[in-house]
């Protein structure tokens, strides 16, 4: 399995913070998951991160989307399996439990937003990155949607309660 943090345009008004985010994040991927090999696909204005984060592997986001970011890692790392992390949000133990990280496509929600974390098998990366091409502009979970609508994939959707513990 490989990782793939993805930077974005919205991100930048917050870069200090999302910069001390991914440190934070690349601290317990290390420890919880034992993987040292990160991609990140960034865009212009996080340039920062090489300096910071000489480890990473970078992947250009050139359009500065969510979506577009997510195809362009998925496209560099399809012969694995992918987690992918957005950077703006914190990566914690509770958020890795409850996502499925068997053979499924799976995302984590909270009242149908994305809560920054994601897994696509490898068998369906092909699928997903057709689905991305059709949702470049939108959220994530359109993209799984039409995973579901066009291509009769299914995926988990573990939409948490964060209002309740």
């Amino acid at each position: 399995m490989k990782v793939l943090l993805v930077f974005y345009s919205e991100l930048e008004k917050k870069k200090d913070s999302v910069l001390k985010l991914t440190e934070e994040n690349y601290r317990f991927i290390r420890k919880k998951l034992g993987i040292d090999n990160l991609y990140a696909v960034i865009t212009e204005s996080f340039l920062d991160a090489f300096k910071l984060f000489p480890e990473f592997c970078f992947i250009n986001n050139t359009r500065g989307t969510l979506n577009f970011g997510v195809y362009k890692g998925l496209r560099k790392l399809k012969g694995d399996d992918i987690l992918v992390i957005d950077a703006g949000n914190r990566l914690v133990e509770d958020k890795l439990v409850k996502i499925s990280l068997g053979g499924i496509a799976s995302i984590l929600t909270h009242k149908g937003k994305w809560l920054g974390v994601a897994y696509i098998p490898k068998r369906e990366i092909y699928y997903f990155l057709r689905s991305l091409e059709k949702t470049f502009d939108r959220c994530i979970t359109d993209a799984f949607k039409v995973l579901k609508s066009s291509y009769g994939i299914d995926y988990y959707v573990n939409d948490i309660d964060l209002d309740n513990g």
